[in-house]
């Protein structure tokens, strides 16, 4: 099994600095993305938001993510009395209790589990095997809007998720981008709990196929009763791929996307939920919503431009969360998988994509893959004033990506 490529020392040294950076004041520390405007917190949604908390904090100080979700998981069960972050199964009825007073007792809770790390002896695991069979890039800027409501999913291996929990994926791949609109709260709510609902829907879920349908259906349902509960009326675009046995399932919802370098050009996987697709523009007609114009551009009654989202509660006669779904073997012809925000795909020209993919692989070695994705998105974001996400994913070993694209 490989090894962590920090020693033992080196990540005592960035707990510590976690550890240091929650006891400065809000406003001084980095942020850590958890969700805001938010008064309650349910019993149901604790585990996952603590998870969440701790795997943040930790890569905020560049902890490897295996390390980060280890020992995340490890911080929710020493502190499940303290916390409730025992696993709980979503239930509608589930009581809730004060968000504020929750968070203030989380902060203390992982600055002591952080400072044991530090000062005792422990083991920390080893990467898993097969961690980098698909290498990634990610590329993210808030750009001209005043706050970033775009998030990422990076899991190269699903075994780190739940890792006491029987999970017939746990060698499966998954990436994901969630564009949050009317506030970051459900894009947020998708980084904590859709590992959850993938894991959760596998025993009634008979196909690979339907796995991420029915974990896109989970979430919603999760999301519209927090919505409804907190009073939220935002939601969120979802474009997720699971890599499994060398193929990639796909699904969305919005107008986030998915891309891919196959051969000699980069073609795109989906199409935008958006007023643009004419199609969808008839069934949010259809379904009893007006088309307004709002400073020049369509708006489902007179609000939002994209047609499907997850969240929305008040508004699922037009606004619906089925995603459209694709899936493709991993064949010679492809090497880069594209997952994206609005603000990458708006303005993107695919050809102008390759060209910067091209330079980059021509003027730095393959050991810098890592930058590629900023490579791609710094020209493009200086068309855009959306906020930029983008994920790069590589289908085939980083050295062989760079030889097929070095002779574009």
């Amino acid at each position: 099994m490989a090894t962590s490529s920090l020693g033992s020392d080196d990540l005592k040294s960035r707990f510590a600095a976690a550890a240091l950076a929650l006891q400065e004041p809000p406003k001084v520390r980095s942020r850590v993305r958890v969700r805001n405007r938010v008064n309650n917190i349910f019993f149901h949604d604790a585990r996952g938001e603590v998870v969440n908390f701790l795997f943040s904090t930790l890569r905020q100080h560049e902890v490897p993510i295996w390390e980060a979700y280890h020992s995340a998981y490890d911080f929710a069960e020493e502190y499940k009395d303290e916390l409730h972050s025992a696993k709980i199964a979503f239930n509608e009825d589930c009581e809730s209790f004060s968000w504020s007073d929750w968070y203030t007792l989380l902060t203390n809770c992982a600055m002591k589990f952080l400072h044991n790390y530090t000062v005792n002896e422990h083991e920390f695991p080893p990467k898993p095997v097969d961690w980098d069979k698909f290498c990634f890039s990610t590329f993210e800027h808030r750009n001209s809007k005043p706050t970033m409501e775009d998030r990422k999913l990076v899991l190269p291996k699903f075994s780190v998720i739940e890792p006491g929990v029987e999970n017939t994926y746990q060698d499966a791949s998954l990436f994901g981008v969630f564009d949050g609109h009317g506030g970051v709260e459900c894009a947020d709510y998708c980084i904590a709990h859709f590992p959850e609902c993938l894991i959760n829907v596998q025993s009634s879920t008979a196909s690979v196929d339907d796995l991420l349908p029915n974990a896109f259906n989970a979430i919603d349902k999760r999301i519209n009763h927090f919505c409804t509960s907190e009073s939220l009326s935002g939601g969120t675009t979802a474009s997720v791929a699971l890599i499994h046995d060398n193929v990639v399932h796909y699904a969305w919802i919005g107008d986030s996307g998915i891309g891919l370098l196959k051969g000699k050009q980069i073609i795109q996987l989906s199409t935008h939920h958006n007023l643009s697709n004419i199609k969808e523009e008839e069934r949010v007609k259809a379904a009893g919503s007006e088309i307004l114009f709002i400073y020049g551009e369509k708006r489902v009654d007179g609000v939002l431009n994209i047609t499907r989202a997850l969240g929305h509660p008040g508004a699922k006669a037009s606004i619906i969360s089925e995603p459209d779904v694709g899936k493709f073997e991993i064949g010679p012809d492809d090497f880069i998988l594209f997952i994206a925000s609005d603000g990458i795909w708006d303005v993107a020209s695919k050809d102008e994509m390759l060209a910067d993919i091209v330079s980059f692989v021509k003027s730095n070695p393959s050991s810098d893959f890592s930058d590629l994705a900023k490579a791609i998105g710094t020209p493009v974001r200086k068309h855009s004033i959306d906020n930029c996400m983008l994920l790069v994913v590589f289908l085939k070993p980083v050295e062989e990506v760079w030889k097929h694209c070095s002779m574009l």
